[in-house]
């Protein structure tokens, strides 16, 4: 199995339908963590409005390089602890403890891209 991320774009009929198959059919892969990425549940029409406000492009470059990375990580952060809850053992934290269970639980309730 390939380890390199890869991606579903254009105007092709049933991207959605094909990337659901593919997180599937690799979820079935017990050593992958698959994370599917979902822009169009992104506020796109901000990310514009906030993109006009940069007059340099090399600024705006940057802002949108790091967001992604920010984006990617957060995405990658909360599967991971969603898939570690799935566990046994879960995420080791104590039945009474806050900290990560119920933190994990927010961080979820605030994207709506984590399947």
């Amino acid at each position: 199995m390939d380890s390199r991320p890869f991606s579903l774009v254009g105007k092709v009929q049933g991207k959605t339908a094909t990337m659901q198959q593919a997180v599937e059919e690799l979820r079935r892969d017990r050593r992958l963590l698959v994370v599917p990425l979902k822009p169009s549940s992104y506020d796109l029409s901000g990310l514009l409005q906030l993109l006009a406000r940069f007059d340099d492009p090399s600024r705006r470059e940057y802002f949108l390089v790091n967001l992604w990375s920010f984006l990617i990580v957060s995405e990658v952060a909360i599967r991971a602890l969603k898939h570690a809850d799935e566990l046994p053992a879960g995420t080791g934290a104590d039945a009474g403890d806050r900290t990560t269970h119920e933190h994990h639980r927010e961080i979820s309730g605030w994207t709506s891209i984590v399947t």
